[in-house]
């Protein structure tokens, strides 16, 4: 028992000696006061046993969440132990109740009222000390900031339509091994010889990932599974959705439909690809949620105990949670072979059991195949894991579809306390994450990462163009992962959890109508707030929204959209109306069943009400063009009309409100920078981008955080094109494309706005990108003639000694250079003033803050 525990009651039990005896009225909150103090405390130490560090994350959620399919049986020395230290407990209140009634101050001296500070000081410290109370409050204070209306937080990623990798011609099945407990550590020779020898090689045949660290809201099945294929942390947001769920269900039922309803996980971005994805796991689903969780993000078919039990001979041969592993995969391989057969790529994912807390479940395929003396329970299930997995992984790999399918297996979080928590706990710690695949060369990836990197490291293996999902990155690209951008980042992730609590959303009902805040900019549906820009859609009675889509991903959410399914999409005029002359808000919608698209404007001033009946009213708002135009025009930016002009016709590039025309893809020489062209041009395709607003103000070309900038310039003749955009919230594009006598075309484009869909910078001439960009200003130089001479990244966010290495290079250029420059990301924040001389030197107008501006 911690010394801590037994000063905090031993505080307590002294506090309520010296309380004066005559404050009979208190004596009943402090008996209840002392009760709690005593259940925490034996709270704390019951959870000690399974976590090895009292009441955590992983307790805390499983007490809200209900303990249905937990494994009993195994923890039948635990539960006594609950029986007594509650029998304990009211033990301790009952000498508390004594104290207070006694006669005498423990023959302190101390009575009257001079007792009370001390009395009530007692009481404070004893619960200051306590450690149960003190886990109790951390973790209960950090659930409760989860907030239902709050935004996400910066960095959270969320891909729509996941696009085959370029020379990608079919993606490749998955299967996903959860394997219990299994971490890094184990695989240690030194400190666990030949434990793991068969998985221990097949780490040298496929990407071993060695830096896989466990960040909080992981660190128990559910949330390690909710980490590896969602990017975030799981944090209850049940708090607010209790009183936003409609009136017809409880919360408890919403709970056990909808898991997370509003984060995009690997399984939504894989199904909405075509996927099919299947579960199989030896316990119940229903413990702790998963198999809400799995139904819930794209899974067609989740199977657990009561649906795999009945297939196996002697439905007597399990364990206190489930199926033992020598039992449940072999059904995995079965199913494999049986979905490989199939036309449609699949995810196969599992879970095995035998190595869980505290002392694993030792398959009886292995009772001849002991590890060592054979005394070390959790040992033994450990050795026996590794020959079943690796069973399973070979099977894969003997089957005809080996090269159509990638093998990932991974730890579901780092082991709790077990038999080996002594020889684990003096090492560092690690999750497993390695990948196996016919065309993956072998290779250990050492870089820092997290669960929150497994889905986004596996998409682009499957051959899909995805590397940020989440709060994960994918650790085989560029992007900084979440521990390389936070120094601290066990703290940083905390950090998160105010914004996560509306992933947990329940999904809103729209029969008492829609409020628009414009001045707010939300709407309001019952009890929830929604920001806008965003995109509702609804089900087939126009009544209740099943899926919110934000920003970039609008486009491509009514892009997917199936035949005549309703939405509501709330945004500025010129985005969903394609409306020049208004800065008013708009609402498009489509009645469920409709094929007609409508707009109508709500104007710039509200709150703007609308019934349910108001909101799909047919002779509300005007008809948009058809489905296909309408979608034609929003994903191309603009459209192209004919125009007689001089008895011939021409094509004329007509951009959307807010975008522009860029040039004629197919097209050379300077006609493709005009917006007429010619009907002799065929192959034409025009090509739009947003629209950089003219500057303006007493400081136009002042560039700030986050703006964007593009410029292109003749050494000792000037500028001959320059684009800056504001720093705003995700807008902040700079795109200038032009003819260069000599040399050809070119085109520049910088991006620098938060929270950006899809980023994308670029420097092209005649349609050849000539450098992959980075962070802070690119630079390529041309010669007269039109050939590369330099193509360079500058971190001028991160580094002035780069600002000051770019300023020197523009300067030493030869006259008659041609010098291409595009922002990425953020540039000016080590901007110093060599730089600003040199932009002005070769004529630019871009005013940098100074370095030291913070």
């Amino acid at each position: 028992m911690s010394g801590w525990l037994v000063a905090s009651l031993g505080a307590f039990l002294l506090g309520c000696g010296l309380f004066p005896r005559r404050w009979r009225w208190r004596r009943l909150p402090l008996l209840l006061l002392a009760l709690l103090l005593a259940i925490v405390s034996a709270a704390h130490l019951v959870a000690d046993r399974f976590t090895g560090q009292g009441i955590d994350e992983a307790v805390l959620y499983h007490l809200l969440v209900g303990l249905e399919g937990a494994g009993f049986a195994e923890y039948l020395g635990v539960m006594a132990l609950a029986a007594v230290l509650l029998l304990i407990s009211l033990g301790f209140a009952w000498g508390c109740w004594r104290m207070l009634r006694r006669p005498a101050r423990l023959g302190l001296g101390v009575s009257g009222r001079w007792a009370v500070a001390p009395a009530t000081g007692l009481l404070l410290a004893a619960w200051m000390l306590n450690p149960g109370a003190q886990s109790l409050f951390s973790v209960g204070s950090q659930y409760v900031q989860a907030s239902a209306s709050a935004p996400l937080p910066e960095g959270y990623a969320r891909p729509s339509l996941a696009q085959l990798a370029e020379g990608v011609e079919a993606p490749k099945n998955l299967v996903l091994i959860y394997t219990e407990s299994l971490e890094r550590t184990y695989f240690d020779d030194e400190v666990f010889p030949g434990l793991l020898p068969r998985l221990g090689r097949r780490q040298a045949e496929g990407l071993n990932f060695t830096g896989i660290d466990q960040l909080p809201g992981m660190a128990w099945t559910i949330a390690g599974v909710v980490g590896s294929q969602c990017g975030v942390p799981l944090v209850p947001g049940w708090a607010e959705q209790s009183q936003q769920a409609p009136p017809t269900e409880t919360t408890e039922k919403a709970r056990q439909q909808d898991f997370l309803p509003l984060a995009t996980c690997l399984g939504d971005v894989l199904a909405g690809a075509g996927y099919t994805l299947h579960y199989m796991g030896g316990a119940k689903s229903e413990f702790a949620g998963k198999g809400s969780f799995y139904a819930t993000h794209g899974y067609q078919t989740v199977e657990g105990l009561d649906s795999l039990l009945p297939r196996q001979a002697d439905p007597e041969y399990r364990n206190a949670w489930g199926l033992y592993d020598d039992t449940l995969l072999p059904m995995v391989a079965e199913r494999f072979d049986t979905l490989a057969e199939q036309d449609a790529p699949f995810v196969l994912t599992t879970l095995t059991l035998d190595t869980h807390h505290p002392s694993g479940h030792v398959s009886a395929s292995c009772a001849n195949a002991p590890y060592g003396d054979g005394n070390n329970a959790i040992l033994q299930a450990v050795h026996c894991s590794d020959r079943l997995v690796d069973e399973l992984i070979a099977h894969i790999q003997a089957s005809p579809h080996a090269d159509d399918t990638v093998i990932a297996v991974v730890s579901d979080h780092i082991a709790m306390r077990n038999t080996a928590s002594e020889r684990l706990e003096a090492h560092p710690r690690r999750n497993l994450f390695m990948v196996l695949g016919s065309d993956l060369p072998p290779r250990e990836v050492p870089r820092a990462g997290s669960q929150l990197d497994i889905a986004p490291t596996l998409l682009p293996l499957l051959g899909w163009e995805v590397d940020a999902l989440g709060f994960g990155r994918d650790l085989l690209g560029e992007t900084p992962t979440f521990h390389e951008q936070h120094q601290g980042a066990h703290a940083a992730v905390r950090a998160l959890y105010p914004g996560l609590g509306g992933l947990w959303m329940a999904y809103p009902d729209l029969r008492r109508g829609l409020k628009i805040d414009i001045a707010k900019r939300e709407m309001t549906i019952g009890a929830q707030r929604i920001g806008y820009p965003a995109l509702l859609q609804v089900d087939a009675q126009g009544e209740r929204v099943h899926g919110v889509v934000r920003d970039d991903d609008i486009r491509h959410a009514l892009a997917d959209l199936q035949g005549e399914g309703g939405f509501l999409w709330v945004d500025a005029c010129r985005h969903n109306a394609l409306l020049a002359d208004t800065q008013a808000l708009c609402l498009v919608s489509r009645a469920p069943g409709d094929t007609t698209i409508r707009r109508r404007i709500l104007g710039d001033q509200g709150p703007a009400r609308l019934t349910r009946d108001a909101l799909w009213d047919p002779a509300a708002g005007q008809a948009l063009p058809s489905r296909e135009q309408w979608l034609a025009r929003l994903r191309d930016g603009g459209w192209v009309r004919e125009v007689e002009e001089n008895d011939r016709q021409t094509h004329e590039a007509v951009p959307n409100p807010g975008m522009q025309f860029v040039r004629w893809r197919g097209v050379s020489g300077p006609d493709q920078f005009s917006a007429r062209l010619s009907e002799g041009e065929s192959g034409a395709e025009a090509v739009f981008d947003q629209a950089v607003p003219e500057p303006v103000g007493q400081a136009p070309w002042q560039a700030h955080f986050r703006s964007a900038w593009v410029g292109a310039a003749r050494v000792g003749q000037g500028a001959l094109v320059e684009r800056l955009a504001p720093a705003d919230s995700a807008r902040s594009v700079a795109r200038a494309a032009l003819w260069a006598p000599g040399v050809g075309s070119l085109d520049l484009r910088g991006f620098g706005g938060f929270k950006m869909a899809r980023p994308r910078a670029f420097l092209r001439h005649d349609d050849t990108a000539l450098i992959r960009v980075s962070r802070g200003l690119n630079l390529v130089v041309l010669s007269p003639e039109g050939k590369v001479v330099a193509a360079e990244g500058y971190d001028t966010h991160g580094d002035p000694a780069q600002s000051d290495a770019l300023a020197h290079r523009l300067q030493a250029l030869p006259e008659g250079h041609l010098v291409m420059l595009a922002s990425a990301d953020e540039f000016t924040q080590a901007a110093t003033a060599e730089l600003q001389q040199a932009l002005a030197e070769l004529g630019f107008a871009v005013r940098l803050p100074p370095v030291d501006a913070g």
